[in-house]
């Protein structure tokens, strides 16, 4: 009966160390080795990897203003794209507000019935004032998101927020148009 026991504890702490928990960074933006990383994996049955590669290029076109400046590396053959992606969210300065550009990678992978999307590499383009003066000329920088982040970890926790929930409606996006019904109508 103790065997039995030991063994039965030995096969639960097996599987549970295989169990691989999600790092959160900030405790809100999902990340690997510290790095904030967003990746999903969908299944579509009866799907080519044409069609699904056809599909994640619309959706990476849609998301950017300029394709053609975007795409960093296009191959139809392997089914991969991987493309730069920009957001803009408005972070308060003294006693105003100005945009600051996150910028990032979408990595796609597409197989026959299978698609796999990465975001990874964020980046922070500030947009501040060199002065408090009215009219004072703007800074531009560019620092890694996760610095950035940490820089003012309880004041940048709603821009953590903010940030994870656009990148969720993009998510939303790109597998909405993975998934979308084949229509046949010869168009």
């Amino acid at each position: 009966m103790i065997k039995q026991l030991i063994v039965f504890c030995l096969i639960a702490t097996m599987g549970y160390a295989q169990e691989e928990k999600q790092e959160l960074f900030m405790g809100i933006l999902p990340s690997k080795n510290g790095q904030i990383y967003f990746e999903k994996i969908g299944v579509v049955d009866s799907i080519s990897k044409a069609e699904l590669y056809r599909r994640a290029k619309i959706a990476i076109v849609e998301h950017v203003k300029s394709a053609k400046d975007a795409i960093d590396y296009d191959d139809p053959i392997t089914g991969q794209i991987i493309a730069k992606v920009n957001i803009t969210i408005d972070v308060a300065v003294m006693w105003s507000t100005y945009p600051h550009t996150i910028s990032f990678k979408i990595n796609f992978d597409t197989k026959d019935g299978k698609y796999r999307y990465i975001m990874k590499d964020f980046t922070m383009r500030t947009n501040t004032p060199t002065s408090a003066r009215r009219g004072s000329n703007m800074r531009n920088e560019d620092y890694p998101l996760e610095i950035w982040l940490d820089w003012r970890p309880k004041a940048n926790l709603k821009y953590a927020q903010e940030i994870k929930e656009r990148i969720e409606g993009i998510q939303q996006v790109i597998d909405k148009a993975m998934n979308k019904p084949v229509v046949d109508d010869g168009f």
